[in-house]
């Protein structure tokens, strides 16, 4: 997905002008929707359908499963009434940390005057901060170095239940650093907040050599 982190100002909101097909189809390039067909739950093969006002489905071809599934079930679009225009320009403001309720009611008002609701906004806003979370636990990094200052912190984080995630109410201890000057950074969920849990991960993911701040 490498042309999708290269995607300049100018090149992304050209995609954005593009027709409701075109865009369509260049999600379907990036393999962020299913094309022809895709995989059923039972291992089958669904076929697309176009369903008129209903959109478009996907059904199973195996005569003992028959499901039937609409476009986005799976995507990261699922449960979501906004156009994939809409959640691409979110997702775009909120990668370049310009995601604030009053620059996404700027930039994603409809041409018929109708607005995304806050509510929606922060749905959207905690979901993207899930899997940014999801994806520093699934790829740890190794930051610092010699002569190289971390800052390092233990936070406590609420997931509130949102309209498009699966996610129940629970808070979680986290432990984390940051390579000051770079930005570079590594999270990790944890049990406890003791010296035997967090002296290993310092190990893990500090290099040897850096300097290591703590508030």
């Amino acid at each position: 997905m490498d042309e999708l982190r290269n995607l300049t100002n100018r090149s992304f909101y050209n995609l954005l002008n593009k027709s409701d097909e075109e865009l369509e189809q260049w999600l379907i390039d990036k393999r962020l929707l299913p094309g022809d067909s895709c995989t059923c739950e039972c291992g089958g093969t669904m076929n697309k359908r176009n369903r008129g006002a209903k959109g478009v489905t996907y059904r199973c071809t195996s005569k003992n499963c028959r499901k039937e599934k609409g476009r986005r079930k799976g995507t990261f679009f699922e449960r979501s009434n906004l156009s994939y225009d809409q959640i691409l320009e979110l997702s775009y403001l909120f990668a370049n940390d310009e995601a604030s309720v009053k620059n996404v009611l700027r930039n994603l008002t409809k041409s018929d005057g109708k607005v995304i609701s806050n509510r929606t906004i922060t749905d959207w806003k905690n979901f993207f901060r899930d899997l940014c979370q999801n994806y520093f636990v699934q790829n740890p990094v190794i930051i610092g170095g010699p002569g190289i200052v971390v800052q390092i912190d233990e936070t406590v984080i609420t997931k509130r239940k949102y309209n498009r995630g699966r996610m129940p109410s629970s808070e979680k201890w986290f432990f984390g650093g940051i390579e000051v000057g770079s930005g570079r950074a590594f999270i990790c969920p944890v049990e406890r907040r003791t010296r035997d849990v967090l002296i290993p991960l310092i190990q893990k993911h500090i290099a040897p050599g850096s300097i290591i701040h703590s508030d």
